[in-house]
């Protein structure tokens, strides 16, 4: 058993059978032993996510409590809030990569625990591969 960093893009294809790749699903499969691990913002964004494809029309409003119901089931252990002088050590990071302070949290928590990070963001993936941190990319090809 390891330690993976997931981000919201990793959690919502494990939710969402519109954001499902074979990807994701064989890591799941893979790794449903690890201990799954986010920063404490993963339930913000992720919730956020899923409200702004029920206001474009692409969650039904009824599938949005389904989906917030799954995502609070999914075995993710948060991570504490940082504090603000962390937060604005992450700004560098986020700004030379240009991603944004969320995914730089993602990619600083994968630094600091020395673990694997998994997730279908190109820039995230891209970013790293350059910094050196294991990174399982879930984009793969969409399920129908």
């Amino acid at each position: 058993m390891s330690l993976v960093v997931i981000d919201a893009s990793a959690a919502l294809s494990w939710i969402l059978p519109s954001q499902a790749t074979a990807a994701a699903e064989e890591f799941l499969s893979d790794h449903i032993a690890d201990t799954f691990v986010a920063p404490h913002i993963f339930q913000w964004e992720a919730g956020n996510i899923l409200l702004a494809l029920e206001w474009r029309g692409l969650l039904a409003a009824g599938d949005l409590d389904t989906a917030l119901a799954a995502l609070d089931g999914l075995p993710v252990m948060l991570i504490e809030p940082l504090l603000p002088a962390a937060v604005a050590g992450l700004r560098p990071l986020a700004r030379e990569g240009q991603i944004s302070l969320f995914d730089a949290a993602y990619l600083q928590l994968a630094a600091d625990f020395s673990c694997g990070l998994a997730t279908r963001d190109g820039g995230l993936v891209r970013l790293a591969g350059l910094v050196g941190i294991d990174c399982f990319d879930l984009r793969g090809v969409s399920i129908p």
